[in-house]
């Protein structure tokens, strides 16, 4: 049985909750989905990791960000213009017996422009979260973020445009992501990244299990099993300096011979296109 696990950090805000649902969902895949729903959201996500990952330089990724709850790093993601960031649908959202419950805005912010976690660049409260109205776990995992002001380009912010097309089979393509440099260890205060390999889908499906035709596979190293783990959730994944894919899940845990699943751009470019200001 192929599992599949969403990227997200467990994460308890100090206020008191009045009730808890946890939803656990299986088809074929493992899909767990937490939530918190009365006055207040405590959003569930895990820790953030790159496995095997090397450090990056400052302004080498200056279209990443760190999306925050409560001033806490739990997913990634990236600029496409000065008011709006492309990340995950399941760190906004989460699946409720089958609908789409959003998390509130107002707890989130984004750091961007430093590849420190919790120091340097500017931090930016979101003011609107906009899931694919396809969300539903399997497909269509993508997100755009308002945010409350725009954001001031320099060296180390500034936007990513977005591919037209998905990287051929067997590219080299970039991921990157606040996280351990191997599995287990605590999570790194300096982004990560590495470097995968593009799978067709079709390939994808004969490797493991059917993934939604949305979806843009990559595949480790088969010696270093390096790539994205929980909390890596939203992240960039960029060929020829091109947004192809943001980070969704992986199969059967981190750190394996599996492929890491990302929501294809190219894919969803016209619904990001007319639902941002890029249109």
């Amino acid at each position: 049985m192929n599992f599949r696990y969403p990227l997200l950090l467990s994460l308890k805000n100090s206020q008191s909750i009045n009730k808890l649902y946890a939803v656990i969902e299986m088809k074929r895949l493992i899909i767990i989905a937490v939530v918190f729903l009365v006055a207040q959201v405590d959003a569930f996500f895990l820790n953030s990791r790159i496995i095997n990952g090397r450090p990056a330089r400052p302004g080498q990724f200056p279209y990443i960000i760190s999306l925050r709850y409560d001033n806490r790093h739990v997913c990634g993601g990236s600029i496409i213009s000065r008011d709006y960031i492309l990340t995950a649908a399941h760190c906004v959202a989460h699946q409720v017996d089958g609908d789409s419950v959003e998390i509130p805005p107002s707890p989130f912010s984004i750091r961007a422009g430093s590849v420190y976690l919790e120091e340097g660049g500017v931090v930016i409260p979101v003011a609107e979260t906009i899931p694919h109205q396809g969300f539903n776990n399997i497909s269509f995992d993508i997100a755009l973020l308002r945010l409350a002001q725009p954001l001031n380009f320099t060296e180390h912010i500034s936007s990513i445009s977005l591919a037209e097309s998905d990287p051929p089979m067997g590219a080299n393509v970039d991921v990157a992501g606040w996280g351990s440099l191997a599995n287990g260890q605590a999570r790194s205060e300096i982004l990560q990244y590495t470097t995968l390999s593009s799978l067709t889908n079709q390939e994808c499906n004969r490797l493991h299990s059917h993934v939604h035709e949305s979806s843009l596979c990559l595949l480790p190293d088969q010696h270093l099993l390096n790539g994205i783990c929980q909390g890596d959730s939203g992240g960039p994944a960029v060929y020829n300096d091109q947004l192809v894919g943001v980070a969704s899940y992986v199969m059967n845990g981190c750190g394996t011979a599996q492929p890491n699943v990302f929501v294809s751009v190219a894919y969803t470019r016209d619904w990001i296109r007319e639902n941002s200001d890029l249109n």
